[in-house]
């Protein structure tokens, strides 16, 4: 019996709050509805969700719970990750952010098949994070771009300005913008 229904976006919802409406509204007869028990339904936003209830998940699901709503995992950080790819997977298809899968492999092939601890992941995304920072301060330094630099450190708008200034390459992310010729080649 379908009692509990989670909404991955919004914080509000167009799901209705009855089994007898949700099964209407996705075309079921009248004449079945009458043979269901019309049960209240229970609905919760993912991206609002207080941190009494988002503590009770135990499994991966509270990962993207708590980054939908902290935007972080540094809550979680002691917790063994159970399904890495589906997990990466899930964080990519709901925040839209492909680094989330690209570091998956990577991870998976360090521990072969050993326990895997959200801290490591974390501690694996900032690397990639820091590299890429250090990749265009270095950039701008080498351009004479001083006060972009030092804004880039202060500023996450003019930060990503710059990520997307330097990121006009069509070499699907071997180096870091057009960093071409400068001996400057990061991963992205």
């Amino acid at each position: 019996m379908i009692a509990i229904v989670i909404a991955w976006t919004g914080k509000t919802s167009r799901i209705p709050r009855s089994l007898h409406a949700l099964l209407l509204r996705n075309g079921a007869s009248p004449e079945r509805i009458e043979q269901i028990d019309d049960n209240k339904l229970t609905v919760y936003h993912t991206n609002s969700l207080p941190l009494e209830i988002r503590s009770r998940f135990t499994s991966d699901l509270g990962f993207v719970a708590d980054y939908l709503n902290e935007g972080s995992f540094e809550r979680r950080k002691g917790q063994e990750i159970i399904h890495l790819e589906a997990l990466c997977d899930m964080m990519e298809a709901v925040t839209g952010d492909a680094r989330f899968t690209e570091q998956v492999r990577e991870l998976m092939e360090k521990k072969k098949g050993k326990k895997i601890m959200m801290c490591e992941y974390i501690n694996q995304m900032e690397a990639k994070g820091e590299a890429k920072m250090t990749a265009l301060l270095e950039r701008l330094y080498d351009l004479g771009r001083r006060e972009d630099a030092e804004q880039a450190v202060r500023d996450l708008e003019t930060r990503a300005r710059l990520y997307r200034e330097f990121s006009n390459c069509q070499c699907e992310g071997i180096c870091f913008g057009n960093m071409h010729g400068s001996g400057k080649f990061i991963s992205v």
